[in-house]
C-alpha cells in the first residue's frame, strides 16, 4: 500500500485534527499537505471556503461579482486544478437592488456565465440583503414585478437546493413607496415558504415594512429585530408556535423611548393564548421599556423551555417565563431589577428543590435595589444565591466590593455541585479564598480579582507564614484553575505573593491566569 493510501484510509475527523493542529495562518505547510490524498485536500480547502458573496448591488445591474469572503489562497489552488469554487461554500451571501429583482435584471445576470450554473451543494443558510439606493417608480414594473419575484426565489432554491435558513437585512429608507412594501413582503414570504430557520435585520430609518406572514405557521428558530414591526414579528411568533424551538426578540433603539407589551407574543387580538410546546430557547434581547408588567394568570406558555435569557428587566407581572418549565430549565441569564426580586419571590419561584436542572445561572448586573451599596449588595446577593440548588455554573457581576461581601457568599457552601464560580468586579483576602475554596468541594474554576493578603498576615515573615498555612489549610487536593480579572489599584506584588502561597496550599493547582500587565511581579516573586 502506497503513502497516500495510507492517510487515504484514515477517518474524516482524524485528518481535521492533524490539519487543525496546523495554524490556519501557516498556508505554506497546508499547501504541502494537499499533495498527501484527497482527504486533506478537502479538509483544508474547507479551512478557506467557508461563505461566499454575490454581489449584485450595482443600480443598473450591468455587471455582478462572486466574491469567497475566505477564499483559499491562490499559491493552494493553482497547485492543485481540482480547487472546489462552490462546492465547499457553507454560507451564500447576496447583495441586491430591490429594483434589479422587481425588473427581472437581476435573473438576467444569473442566467450569463459564471453564474449559469452555480450551485451551493453544502449552503445550509442564505442571507439576503436588498437595498434601495435610488427612490424609483415601481409601478412600471407592475405588470412583471411578481413574475420576477417567483423567478428569482425559485433561482435561490436551485443555486442553493440544500438551504433551510433565510437571514434578511434591508437597507431602508424613511420613504420607501407603498408599493415596494408590497413586492417586499411578497419576495419574503415566498422565500420562508422553503426556510425553517428566519432572522431578519434593517438598517437605516425604522422601516415602514409591515410583512404579511399569513400562511406562515412552519419555522422552527426565528431571530427578529423588534425595530422592523413588533406586531408582525409577534404574529409571526403566535403562528409558528406549535413549531418553533429557538426565538430570539432583539432590539438596539435607545431614541425613540418606545414601550414593549410581551404578552402579545403570548395573547393574540382574540384573547386566545398560545402554548409554545416546542420551544427550548428564548432570548429577550432589548433595551425597550416595560409599559407594564402583564399577568396572564396559571397559563403555562413555555413548558419546554431549557434556555432562558434577558437582558433588560423582566418583562411580565407574574411568573409567566418560568412557570411550567421547573423540571426542563437548565439555562439563566438575567438583569435583576428589585420588582423582579419582589415578583420571583413572591410567586415562589426559586424554592429550595425547585428547578434541579438548572445548572448555568448568570446575573450580569442589578437596579433599583437600596441606594446605600453596602444594602444594595446584600439584598441582590440574597437573591441571586437562591436561584438554583444544583447550579454548576455561577456568574456574578455588578456588586461592588464591601466588607460583608464574603460572609453574604458563605451561603455557597450550601450549592455543593458548583464547579466554576465567576465574581467579577471583586477581591478577596487570601484567607477568605481558602475559605471559599474549601467550602465548595467541586469547584475547578475560580474567576476574580486575585487575593490580597490578610491585614494580620502582613508583618509576618515568609517562611513562618507558609508554616503556618500550611498547618492550618495544606493540602487542598483538588485540581483547580485560578482566573485573575484584573481590578483597580491592585497591587501586583502582593496579588503575585498570595497567588503562590495559594499554589503551595493546593499542589493541584494547575492554571494561574494573570491580568495583563502583572507578568513582571509574578517573575520577580518566581524567581
Amino acid at each position: 500500500m502506497t503513502f497516500p493510501s495510507i492517510f487515504q484510509l484514515l477517518p474524516a475527523h482524524i485528518v481535521r485534527l492533524i490539519v487543525q493542529f496546523i495554524h490556519v495562518s501557516d498556508k505554506v505547510k497546508h499547501q504541502q499537505l494537499l499533495w498527501v490524498c484527497d482527504n486533506f485536500r478537502t479538509v483544508i480547502y474547507s479551512l478557506y471556503s467557508q461563505s461566499y458573496e454575490l454581489k449584485l448591488s450595482d443600480p443598473t445591474c450591468e455587471a455582478g461579482a462572486i466574491v469567497d469572503t475566505k477564499q483559499c489562497p491562490w499559491v493552494l489552488c493553482r497547485h492543485y486544478s481540482g480547487c472546489p469554487s462552490y462546492d465547499l461554500a457553507k454560507n451564500l451571501s447576496i447583495h441586491v437592488e430591490l429594483e434589479c429583482i422587481y425588473s427581472g435584471k437581476v435573473l438576467e445576470i444569473l442566467s450569463r456565465a459564471p453564474y449559469n450554473d452555480c450551485v451551493f451543494p453544502l449552503v445550509r443558510r442564505v442571507s439576503l440583503t436588498c437595498n434601495m439606493i435610488q427612490m424609483v417608480d415601481i409601478d412600471e414594473y407592475a405588470s412583471i414585478a411578481h413574475d420576477n419575484i417567483a423567478a428569482f426565489v425559485q433561482r435561490l432554491r436551485q443555486m442553493a437546493p440544500g438551504a433551510h435558513e433565510f437571514n434578511l437585512a434591508a437597507l431602508t429608507h424613511s420613504n420607501w413607496p407603498e408599493n415596494t412594501v408590497g413586492y417586499f413582503g411578497s419576495m419574503v414570504n415566498q422565500i420562508l415558504q422553503h426556510s425553517s430557520r428566519f432572522k431578519n435585520s434593517f438598517v437605516g430609518y425604522r422601516p415602514p415594512v409591515a410583512l404579511d406572514f399569513d400562511g406562515t405557521c412552519h419555522l422552527t428558530h426565528i431571530d427578529y429585530a423588534l425595530d422592523t414591526g413588533r406586531e408582525q414579528c409577534f404574529q409571526l411568533a403566535r403562528q409558528c408556535a406549535p413549531m418553533l424551538q429557538s426565538l430570539r426578540l432583539w432590539s438596539n433603539v435607545h431614541k425613540y423611548e418606545e414601550y414593549l407589551d410581551l404578552s402579545r407574543l403570548i395573547r393574540g387580538d382574540d384573547g386566545i393564548c398560545v402554548v409554545y410546546s416546542r420551544l427550548q430557547k428564548l432570548i429577550l434581547d432589548n433595551d425597550l421599556t416595560m409599559l407594564q408588567r402583564p399577568v396572564l394568570g396559571t397559563f403555562v406558555a413555555f413548558p419546554a423551555l431549557r434556555h432562558l435569557s434577558i437582558r433588560n428587566e423582566y418583562p411580565f407581572g407574574d411568573d409567566t417565563l418560568f412557570r411550567g418549565n421547573e423540571e426542563t430549565l437548565e439555562y439563566l441569564r438575567m438583569h435583576i431589577h428589585t420588582s423582579t426580586s419582589i415578583i420571583l419571590r413572591e410567586r415562589k419561584v426559586f424554592t429550595q428543590f425547585s428547578h434541579p436542572k438548572l445548572r448555568y445561572v448568570v446575573t450580569p448586573g442589578h437596579s433599583g435595589f437600596s441606594a446605600n451599596p453596602v444594602a444594595a449588595n446584600a439584598e441582590f446577593l440574597r437573591f441571586v444565591l437562591g436561584i438554583g440548588t444544583n447550579v454548576s455554573v455561577r456568574v456574578i457581576d455588578g456588586v461592588s466590593h464591601d466588607q460583608n461581601i464574603p460572609s453574604l457568599l458563605q451561603n455557597l457552601g450550601e450549592q455543593q455541585s458548583l464547579q466554576i464560580l465567576t465574581l467579577n468586579g471583586l477581591r478577596f483576602s487570601l484567607l477568605d479564598i481558602i475559605s471559599l475554596i474549601k467550602s465548595l468541594p467541586l469547584l475547578s474554576d475560580l474567576r476574580t480579582g486575585l487575593p490580597k493578603l490578610d491585614s494580620h498576615l502582613a508583618g509576618v515573615p515568609k517562611a513562618q507564614l507558609i508554616e503556618t498555612l500550611c498547618n492550618s489549610h495544606a493540602p487542598m487536593g483538588r485540581r483547580l484553575r485560578l482566573w485573575g480579572i484584573g481590578v483597580r489599584s491592585q497591587p501586583m506584588e502582593e496579588a503575585a505573593e498570595c497567588t503562590m502561597l495559594l499554589a503551595l496550599l493546593c499542589p493541584s493547582l494547575d492554571r494561574v491566569d494573570i491580568p495583563s500587565g502583572q507578568v513582571e511581579a509574578y517573575e520577580v516573586i518566581i524567581e
